[in-house]
Order: C-alpha cells, then sequence, then structure tokens
C-alpha cells in the first residue's frame, strides 16, 4: 500500500496494481493515471480524491477502475483523455511516409517502392482497426462518466486521440461550467454544434493526431437555417476542409476573433456562397508540410494559392491583424492583403516580445 502525506501535490501512476492510501492529502494540482495498454489494472484508493487536473491514458481496458475512480472524485476543472495506441500509429506514418513521396525514387525503385505502399496499408488498417474496437470500448466508459456529478465543475475537457460518438455529445450541453473544449468526432453535424455548451469560449474540432494521419473529419449539411448561434466562441480550431464545408460560419460564430486552422491536404473547391465574410482578429494556418521547403516555387505557390482562395471566400482578410504559417519546421508571418512575406523564423525561436508561439496558449 502507497500512503501519501499532505504536502503531495502531483500523482503518477504507471501501469501497476496497488493500493493507494489518500486520507491524508487535502488537494491534488494533478493526478496521472497511465494504465496498461496490454492487461487490466487493478488500482484502489482509500479516501476520496479532490484534484484540479486529472490526466487518464489508455483507459479501454481498464474500465471498472476509472468508474470508481469517477465515484470518489471531487472538485475537477480540468480532465483529459488520450491514448499511446495513436503514438504508434504516428510512428508508423513518419517511418513509410518519406519512402514513398518521392517520384523519381519511384520510377527508380518502382518494386520496393509498392512493397512499401503494401506494408504500409497493411499496418495501417491494423491500427486503425484496433483504434475503431478500443473507440467503441471508450465511448462506453465515457457514458457513465459523463453522468456523474464530478463532471458538472469542469472547466476544461480534453479528448485527445479518441473519437467521441454522437450519444456522448448530447451529454455535454449538461455540463454547465465548461469553457473549454477540445474534441474529436468523425462525423460534424449542424446537431453537434446545438450540444455545445453555452459557455464555451475556445473551441478544437481540428481532430486526433491519428485521424489527421489516417482519416478525415466529415461535415454533413443540413438546414442552416435553426442552427444554434454559439456567441462566446471567440477561439476556433479546426479542420480546414471542415471549415470550408461550413457555409453559415459568420452566423454560427459572431465574435470569433482567432482562428487556426489544420492543413494535412490542397482545400476542396467550395462552389456554394457563405452567409458573409467574418471578420477576425488572428488566422493560424498549421500545415503539414513546409511552404519553403516544397519541391518546386510552383507548387509551393499553387497549394498557397488554392488555400487562400477558398478562405478568402468567407474571412475578411482586410481586418486580419495578423496572418501566421505554421509548419513543422518554421513559422511564416504574411501580409494579409498583399500576401507578401513580413518574416520567418524557425518554430522553436521565439517572437520579437520573447515568446514562443504555441497554438495550446490561445485556449
Amino acid at each position: 500500500m502507497l500512503v501519501v502525506n499532505i504536502s503531495c501535490k502531483t500523482l503518477t501512476i504507471n501501469r501497476c496494481n496497488c493500493a493507494i492510501d489518500v486520507r491524508n492529502a487535502e488537494n491534488f494540482d494533478r493526478i496521472e493515471m497511465n494504465y496498461s495498454m496490454h492487461k487490466g489494472d487493478n488500482v484502489k484508493f482509500i479516501g476520496s480524491i479532490c484534484t484540479s487536473s486529472l490526466l487518464l491514458c489508455n483507459i479501454f481496458r481498464n474500465a471498472n477502475c476509472v468508474e470508481s475512480l469517477f465515484k470518489i472524485s471531487t472538485k475537477i476543472k480540468h480532465l483529459h483523455f488520450t491514448n499511446d495506441y495513436t503514438d504508434e500509429a504516428n510512428k508508423l506514418s513518419r517511418m513509410f511516409l518519406p519512402n514513398m513521396k518521392s517520384d523519381s525514387a519511384l520510377n527508380n525503385r518502382r518494386k520496393t517502392q509498392l512493397s512499401l505502399l503494401a506494408a504500409y496499408t497493411k499496418q495501417t488498417n491494423y491500427f486503425c482497426s484496433i483504434y475503431e474496437g478500443y473507440n467503441d470500448v471508450i465511448n462506453l466508459i465515457l457514458k457513465k462518466i459523463l453522468k456523474e456529478p464530478v463532471m458538472t465543475t469542469l472547466i476544461k475537457l480534453e479528448y485527445d486521440s479518441i473519437v467521441v460518438n454522437e450519444n456522448n455529445s448530447k451529454a455535454f450541453k449538461t455540463l454547465l461550467k465548461l469553457k473549454i473544449l477540445k474534441i474529436c468526432t468523425a462525423t460534424i453535424t449542424n446537431e453537434f454544434f446545438e450540444q455545445l455548451p453555452s459557455t464555451l469560449e475556445p473551441l478544437d474540432i481540428s481532430g486526433s493526431n491519428f485521424y489527421r494521419c489516417f482519416r478525415s473529419v466529415e461535415y454533413k449539411t443540413q438546414d442552416e437555417n435553426s442552427m444554434f448561434f454559439h456567441n462566446t466562441i471567440k477561439v476556433l480550431i479546426v479542420d480546414l476542409n471542415v471549415f470550408l464545408a461550413i457555409r453559415s460560419i459568420k452566423t454560427l460564430f459572431p465574435l470569433l476573433k482567432i482562428l487556426k486552422i489544420c492543413c494535412k491536404s490542397v482545400p476542396k473547391i467550395c462552389y456554394y456562397a457563405y452567409d458573409g465574410k467574418i471578420k477576425l482578429q488572428k488566422l493560424y494556418v498549421e500545415c503539414c508540410y513546409d511552404y519553403h521547403q516544397s519541391d518546386t516555387k510552383s507548387l509551393e505557390q499553387w497549394v498557397f494559392n488554392n488555400m487562400v482562395g477558398e478562405l478568402v471566400k468567407c474571412i475578411d482578410f482586410d481586418s486580419l491583424e495578423c496572418f501566421i504559417l505554421v509548419s513543422n519546421a518554421e513559422i511564416v508571418s504574411v501580409d494579409p492583403i498583399n500576401h507578401t512575406i513580413l518574416f520567418k523564423r524557425p518554430r522553436t525561436a521565439p517572437d520579437k516580445s520573447g515568446e514562443m508561439i504555441t497554438f495550446e496558449d490561445l485556449y
């Protein structure tokens, strides 16, 4: 048995079976529970838990432990769910994809490239199967957790690498104090927006890292005349093609000031009309490729022009105070009017104020 003393503020538990006496501890700043991916853990708490932040990793084999944890927990303000198996899938993507990008390599080593593609497809399907199976189990656990009284104190809720199903999304409206939500859904509908709490300020629906590698989020347009207006949301983080598919973005988020767009592919051309151009203060575009390390300048310019050409249909670029492009390697500040580069620097370097640009700081 592990006995926690009164001065303990941070508790981290990694893949173990144990009993933890927390009766002497008053308030934790953070508790992190990392469960095993391959077997169920047996972690029991003696006493009640009061913590500001709770991170749960790999809950899919530990339903009983997780459900009992929420029954004895109080005053949780920040709740974060994540999984390790998506990290393995992302490593797989980084290992295979660079070997398949070069056209010259494909022509010179056709058989090798095709074998790599076959292996990548096989492994991808394997991870997708695991991901979707585990995700179903996790949603069953979430269904019970979301009904617990402790959820009413939540201010920040993050589902990282977990796709929340439609039934669990409906429970968000009961979280009356929730201000920050990060969520991944396979399909975004108008009903999804209607179920969001009216207290939200930042909303992140950009999708998990896993979905950015292997899946696309789909936005299904319906009757947008009856859409619920979110007058409190000022920061929105969203996938590019999902954003372009929402025709009533100006009406839906009338107070939106900061927009971060995740761009992992060339934008789809939208032929329908929007409800007007939204006025923003700051626009960030995060790209999965480097604009200034493309194979040719013409490709670089073509991708940029296509992206801006679609965004200008629904964003008033004249109102922008800053327009920032972010890749894995660098940060590029672009003039919103004439689209010339103002400055660029490595992503790890501080800006002129000495601060780092991190999108998490937006919310």
